[in-house]
């Protein structure tokens, strides 16, 4: 179990001899460090706290504490994974229009297709659903099988949401 811990990705840019070299390091809360992975990788949160996601060159990866790493699907630069409330789904972006669900148990589920590049992921606290937003359009999404539907439309001359959030 790993609470407290950090997790850090490194890359030496300006000098490759420098250390520390490039990888994944675990920096446990007493100071300790240990290498996972000598691979580069944009690390985020994952299912549990033994395990946390990596992208890297257009991938996500599932990679354990241990380092066992097990690629998960095509990803696009600058749109972040994005992990349910309750810890059951996965949301990757394969490209700017296409975003798929996966289960946590790594399960490709359902993949959906739009026609305007998709920014942002705003999950519902119960994990059943996701708004989408899009340039103009804000989408909702019922998991994990539903097809979007238009939730806000401001591509007419109106104010346009550029952030949201769910109430209680």
């Amino acid at each position: 179990h790993s609470t407290g811990n950090i997790l850090i990705s490194t890359m030496p840019w300006a000098d490759p001899a420098r250390e520390p070299a490039m990888g994944l390091y675990l920096i446990s809360k007493n100071g300790g460090t240990r290498k996972i992975s000598n691979n580069f990788f944009e690390v985020y949160s994952g299912f549990s706290s033994d395990q946390f996601l990596g992208s890297s060159n257009d991938q996500t990866f599932s990679i354990s504490l241990s380092g066992t790493e097990v690629l998960i699907g095509p990803s696009s630069i600058g749109n972040n994974p994005s992990i349910s409330p309750d810890k059951q789904w996965l949301f990757l972006f394969e490209d700017n229009q296409t975003v798929t669900l996966y289960s946590n148990q790594l399960e490709r589920i359902n993949s959906w297709i739009f026609n305007s590049p998709i920014y942002n992921v705003i999950w519902r606290p119960d994990s059943t659903g996701v708004f989408l937003s899009s340039d103009g359009v804000l989408y909702y999404l019922q998991l994990p099988a539903g097809q979007p539907i238009i939730a806000y439309d401001c591509s007419t001359p109106q104010p346009c949401a550029n952030s949201s959030t769910w109430l209680p």
